[in-house]
């Protein structure tokens, strides 16, 4: 990318080959946005960052991550009217601003970005730079152009020794520990001073230290910590630190210390720091209130509940005897009334299964009565070829009806079988789980529900489709129940077809329902979807209440759903809806295979 900073329009990234430009620049409403539009410099360094100057401060915006750093006044620049940056050779920068040049160096055991600042007292020309006027040549030497002229620098010699810390004076409300005289809380000199013990009333503290090293002292950096009471180190550059209304407790005051060359004392020098609690706040004081509080609690409770116990004893009993007896009558009328509604659904669902069973039914019933019908011509012609002597023609005939015989058989067992699935429905559910292979069960009922809307109105018509993933396992259901939730679906997508249909019809709408199943992640996950009507988000969120329908009156109970919804939560699955008005519908269930069927 080409990176250009501009003024007053921010960071601007172009890339060359797609000529996109994408412009980064300041959102108050932002914390992540870039300090200021008005941009002087940009350089990346060797790390990929990109770093800009600016009215603000500095910037360093990661083009990865996309975020921005900032650094200013408060982190030690001498100024934010920053004007140009350089790199150096070890990862440092190299800032020139309106207050002189500053070298910015990462101290990474201390996690510390610290800022030596040079100005004219050091002998620089001058401290006012100007923007982009700043180089570094292939010899190392730095050029940094000011309206003082030229400055021209290739190392600086830095004191490498960390200073010592000490702390010169402490003072408790404004009055140093050396001028309590024989109320002095010290017992040891200042200087040597590890622990300080305090009265709750001297909690009121200030602290002087300083940094013994005198080469610039006027730029020596600190950073203090009051542990127990800051929340992390302090970098204000001021050598005391005040605090008060401290509360009783054990606190450890931390100091650090860097020379005007950027080089910290890492250990530091610390003083602990205890202020005892009053007497009235002590742990056997606040143990007293407890127990003289509990003690009147527990005295003020006994009388209270026994006068209240006497009072509500007499005037309750009647009451709750009353609401006892209605809650039970409207308990046993609800459970009636429930218990008819939901055979009344089931009735209902049977009516429909029964209807589909029996058009169904008609079709292996033809072919036995048309196979049975040229089976007996067959014979005739048998019987006519070996009075005549022709064997070979009676063999063929013979075979002819072998085959009729095997066809009428095929659909004599399938006409068994539908019987069968009606039975095993017409039964009382039960609560037995039985293996059964889910394809197989989604198919039947997919047809029993074709045939059976077929027979009850003649002028329906839809198509529908089947998508089975092959060699799915066996999964423990009540086939019963299950077959109850897939026929109320797959009947609600042909209501939802048919009624579009009926609002389509000059166009080339074709209604289309289509059943799909899956292995999913130890889950069997059965699809149920049609082209029909859809429905708005409103109606989605109450469709599995119970006693709420879209159909017109008669036409539906608005139990199907909610019943559906609880045979599927009872077999440890989950069913949800997703749909588009006017566009589709489709229920999706989801059943966990168990450790029995994943073996299998």
């Amino acid at each position: 990318y080409i990176w250009v900073a501009t003024d007053p329009n921010g960071l601007n990234r172009i890339d060359p080959e797609s000529r996109i430009v994408k412009s980064y620049e300041y959102d108050a409403n932002n914390e992540n946005s870039i300090s200021s539009n008005n941009l002087f410099d940009v350089i990346e360094d060797k790390k990929g960052m990109i770093w800009i100057t600016s009215d603000t401060g500095i910037n360093k915006f990661n083009p990865e991550t996309e975020q921005f750093t900032k650094y200013t006044e408060e982190d030690g620049l001498p100024t934010n009217l920053t004007e140009s940056i350089l790199e150096g050779d070890d990862g440092e920068m190299w800032i020139s601003t309106q207050s002189g040049l500053s070298q910015m160096v990462t101290n990474e055991s201390l996690n510390k970005v610290t800022f030596i600042n040079y100005n004219a007292d050091d002998g620089l020309g001058g401290d006012s730079f100007i923007a982009q006027a700043a180089v570094r040549t292939a010899d190392g030497k730095f050029y940094f152009g000011g309206e003082h002229g030229l400055n021209a620098l290739s190392k600086i010699t830095a004191n490498n020794v960390a200073p010592e810390i000490i702390i010169s004076d402490i003072l408790i409300s404004n009055t140093s520990v050396n001028d309590f005289g024989d109320n002095s809380p010290l017992t040891d000199n200042i200087l040597d001073l590890e622990k300080l013990e305090l009265s709750h009333d001297q909690n009121n503290l200030s602290f002087e230290f300083a940094a013994l090293h005198y080469t610039n002292p006027q730029k020596n950096q600190y950073a203090h910590w009051l542990k127990g009471y800051d929340k992390d180190w302090v970098y204000d550059n001021r050598n005391y630190a005040s605090y008060t209304n401290l509360d009783p407790g054990t606190y450890e005051f931390v100091i650090r210390a860097s020379n005007a060359y950027g080089i910290w004392n890492e250990e530091g020098k610390s003083i602990q720091v205890i202020i005892s609690p009053p007497w009235w706040k002590t742990w056997w004081a606040y143990a007293s209130y407890a127990l003289l509080l509990g003690l009147f609690l527990f005295v003020f409770d006994r009388i209270m509940r026994q006068r209240l116990i006497r009072r509500e004893r007499e005037r309750s009993r009647e009451k709750e005897l009353q609401q006892a007896k209605e809650i039970e009558k409207a308990y046993t009328e609800l459970k009636a009334t429930q218990s008819q509604l939901i055979q009344s659904e089931k009735m209902a669902s049977l009516g429909e299964l029964t209807a589909g069973i029996a058009h169904e039914i008609q079709n292996p019933l033809n072919f036995v009565n048309n196979f049975s019908d040229v089976s007996k011509e067959l014979l005739d012609e048998m019987k006519v070829e070996l009075e005549d002597g022709n064997t070979q023609e009676a063999k063929e005939i013979a075979v002819d009806v072998i085959q009729n015989l095997e066809k009428i058989s095929h659909h004599g067992k399938r006409a068994s079988s539908i019987v069968k699935g009606m039975l095993e429905h017409s039964r009382n559910s039960s609560d037995k789980k039985e293996a059964v292979d889910i394809n197989q069960l989604a198919d039947e009922y997919l047809r029993l529900s074709y045939h059976g809307l077929r027979a009850k109105d003649k002028s329906f018509n839809a198509d529908f489709t089947t998508n089975f993933e092959k060699g799915l396992p066996k999964i423990e259901v009540v086939s019963q129940e299950i077959g109850r939730v897939f026929l109320n679906l797959i009947n609600n997508a042909f209501f939802a077809v048919t009624a579009k249909s009926k609002n389509n019809e000059n166009s080339n709408y074709k209604p289309t329902v289509s059943v799909s199943t899956k292995l999913q992640d130890k889950h069997i996950v059965i699809q149920i979807e049609d082209n029909g009507l859809g429905m708005s988000k409103e109606v989605k969120d109450k469709i599995f209440q119970p006693f709420f329908t879209t159909k017109p009156t008669g036409q539906g109970t608005g139990l199907g759903l909610s019943l559906s919804y609880d045979i599927i939560k009872a077999h440890n699955g989950k069913i949800s809806v997703k749909t588009k008005e006017n566009e589709f519908t489709q229920f999706i269930i989801d059943l966990p295979l168990t450790p029995k069927n994943l073996k299998s």
